[in-house]
């Protein structure tokens, strides 16, 4: 069976952008494209767990962390968005720093979290 045949998903990649408000701060609502910056692009996505956090000030968070694979080297940036097109329903995540965990060239996999 071939690596392309194993990629059973897609999922439309919005570049990263800083952008600052009026006051110097960063803007998170200006950072991603209206448009994807590429669509349709073949992987497999599959979750790998969820993690809770507690912050400082006393709330709790939780986040998905999903495994992300490509056929070629993808050319992610940390914090760039990606839509996972699943079956049935669609997954928004955020590129963590990367590793080639497969280390031979042949599948590049893309660490993501979901914020929920």
């Amino acid at each position: 069976m071939a690596l392309d045949d194993m990629l059973i998903n897609t999922c439309d990649l919005y570049r990263y952008t800083p952008a600052q408000d009026v006051d110097g701060g960063s803007d998170p609502t200006n950072c991603y494209p209206v448009a994807p910056t590429t669509a349709g692009i073949a992987c497999s996505a599959q979750q790998d767990g969820m993690t809770r956090e507690d912050s400082v000030i006393g709330r709790a968070g939780a986040s998905n962390t999903w495994e992300v694979f490509f056929s070629t080297p993808p050319t992610l940036k940390v914090n760039d968005k990606l839509v996972l097109n699943l079956p049935n329903t669609t997954r928004t995540v955020f590129v963590l720093p990367d590793m080639d965990e497969a280390g031979r060239g042949v599948a590049y996999s893309v660490t993501a979290a979901e914020r929920l």
